[in-house]
């Protein structure tokens, strides 16, 4: 009997379905799978010997163990490219009865908690209950073990006993069949299945074995650093290499140190030996990171001199008056790499905020150059008024993502011109001519500053 409860300690730790079913040797460890479906999961053990990282796709799975050795809870996360960082999806929690299987599974996750009782443990025939705190039904499930001649188990049959929701087209369980090679299980087929008994999927998972050892775990494992973080560790005897893994990536490391640059926030980085071609026992260690680098630039200020620049499109195209703004800023001590520099400033024009983008990482000052038109304002005439404020603000992109934004400095164009406050009538003296800022006679005027009287004026 003792032998049947050891089965289903493991068979009803459901995310641990990768291990094999049977008694094996201490060091040889699942540390790669397949699946049907191409997905690739990768194993991590500790300094103990315990599984407790397994990643797939986007996906991680953490487990944390008793003192005794059993599974406690079990942790699932989702990489979120756009955050640089694990969204927690679901955690699951177990207990234990006295005779050493699970008795009680609580999954917790954004659509309520389930929790799975465990009970009628007898003659490879075990009862699972679900209820689930949200929608408020429950279901009884009963699982029977099918061994092969050498005691393996050959395949695992779910079948439902009651319900108290209505069916939605779906079969709830499914079955998994197994298969060994030399002693080890080989491959597991998951086969779940519709309400009328109809197959509706299948997956197949295969696994790679080697002998993993934990005497090959890098000690000492140290970082130091904030945002730019710097880990050591000691050398392994027999290493050929060492990988190390963080929020989704995966880097190949000949010496023992490896330096990065992380985003705000924790972090946990792990660092494994190879030796004699396998990939041994990790070592982990977690960071919180506050990143300069995602700080704002410690100051950003306008100059004193202002530079107008005038274009002239054609001969008979008036000249357009811009003009240079000076911006100035410094970086906070400590920052990430940067990768350009952005400069907002609101427009009248566009309706939104236009972005000027500085790619020179080293660049401390920059020339905005504005066209006053693009922040003009109009009245209910549609005459020209000069007395609509601009904000301009910026933001550091660096190689761990954009940071907030500066102080808002405020600017009106068209008093840097000289223009005071109030509509400004183009057309007050229809019989004068009209003449651009360099002289020359205008027919048909466009947007620009203009010359009439022998005084400038905005049309």
């Amino acid at each position: 009997m003792k032998k049947i409860f050891t089965v289903f300690t493991a068979l009803f730790t459901a995310s641990l379905m990768f291990f094999p079913g049977h008694a094996q040797a201490q060091n040889h460890k699942i540390v790669s799978a397949l699946d049907s479906n191409d997905y690739t999961y990768d194993y991590y053990y500790d300094a103990q010997n315990r599984l407790v990282w397994m990643e797939f796709g986007t996906t991680r799975r953490e487990y944390n163990y008793n003192e005794a050795g059993q599974l406690t809870e079990l942790k699932q996360y989702a990489w979120v490219d756009g955050r640089s960082e694990f969204s927690l999806l679901q955690t699951e929690t177990y207990e234990y009865g006295n005779d050493g299987n699970v008795a009680r599974k609580v999954v917790v996750k954004s659509s309520g908690t389930d929790t799975f009782d465990y009970s009628d443990y007898e003659n490879g025939v075990a009862r699972k209950t679900v209820y689930n705190d949200r929608d408020k039904y429950f279901y009884d499930w009963r699982t029977t073990i099918e061994y092969n001649a050498d005691q393996t188990i050959a395949a695992t049959r779910t079948e439902e006993l009651d319900r108290d929701f209505p069916e939605d087209g779906y079969y709830k369980l499914e079955d998994y069949e197994y298969t060994y090679a030399d002693g080890y299980r080989d491959s597991e087929t998951k086969i779940a299945y519709k309400y009328d008994g109809s197959i509706r999927s299948t997956l197949t998972t295969r696994f790679t074995y080697a002998d993993v050892d934990a005497k090959f775990a890098p000690a000492n494992l140290k970082a130091s650093g904030q945002s730019t973080v710097t880990l050591t560790w000691d050398a392994v005897e027999g290493a050929t290499g060492y990988v190390v893994t963080y929020d989704m990536q995966r880097h190949v490391v000949e010496g023992c140190s490896f330096t990065t640059t992380l985003g705000t926030g924790t972090h946990t980085l792990s660092v494994r030996a190879e030796v004699d071609g396998a990939l041994h026992n990790a070592s982990f260690v977690t960071v919180e990171s506050s990143d300069a680098g995602k700080l704002p630039v410690a100051s950003f200020c306008i100059g004193d001199v202002y530079e107008t620049v005038e274009e002239t499109e054609s001969e008979e195209a008036p000249t357009r008056t811009f003009i240079n703004i000076p911006l100035s800023w410094t970086l906070t001590e400590g920052h990430s790499e940067v990768v350009k520099y952005n400069i907002y400033y609101d427009s009248k024009t566009y309706g939104k905020a236009v972005r000027v983008s500085v790619t020179d990482p080293a660049a401390t000052s920059f020339l905005l150059k504005v066209d006053p038109f693009e922040v003009a304002d109009w009245d209910e005439e549609g005459k020209l008024t000069t007395g609509l404020d601009v904000p301009i603000f910026m933001t550091v992109v660096y190689t761990t993502g954009e940071s907030e934004n500066s102080e808002v400095i405020t600017i009106n164009p068209f008093k840097l011109l000289g223009y005071e406050s109030g509509v400004m009538n183009p057309v007050a003296k229809e019989d004068a001519a009209l003449y651009s800022i360099q002289g020359l006679r205008i027919a048909a005027p466009r947007k620009g500053i203009y010359v009439r009287g022998g005084k400038k004026f905005v049309f």
